[in-house]
């Protein structure tokens, strides 16, 4: 378990990169693109970054009770790593299931105060 820090690292790193791109799309002004791209990185970010914390804990916690009832321990790091990218591919058809069936659209609202000559105009998803 000790040599699979840094590849955890790693993962957790691109998932962080991944939010804060998402975050960086929320910014911006709203698009159709823009709209629909944001639940897509932040989503699967967050799914990135987290699951290989509850991995390494799972592990840490599975070897803690088998070295209580002095089994063998034997953790295999691959299979690890291969439950990060099925879950968030998982997560990525999740979210491109939520895109076709409501895709996000940018909106357009217009607000006028009474007595005002000018016309407030806000988009947003």
């Amino acid at each position: 378990l000790r040599y699979a820090y840094l590849p955890f690292v790693a993962w957790i790193l691109l998932g962080w990169f991944l939010v804060i791109g998402g975050s960086f799309l929320v910014a911006l002004s709203p698009t159709d693109t823009l709209c629909i791209a944001q639940p897509f990185l932040i989503v699967v970010g967050y799914s990135v970054e987290l699951l290989p914390l509850v991995l390494k804990v799972f592990a840490v916690n599975r070897m803690v009770y088998r070295s209580q009832k002095m089994m063998k321990i034997q953790v295999n790091i691959s299979l690890m790593h291969l439950q990060v990218v099925g879950f968030a591919a998982l997560m990525l058809i999740y979210v491109i299931v939520w895109t076709l069936v409501d895709p996000r659209i940018a909106t357009q609202s217009a607000f006028m105060e009474q007595g005002e000559s000018e016309v407030l105009i806000i988009t947003n998803c």
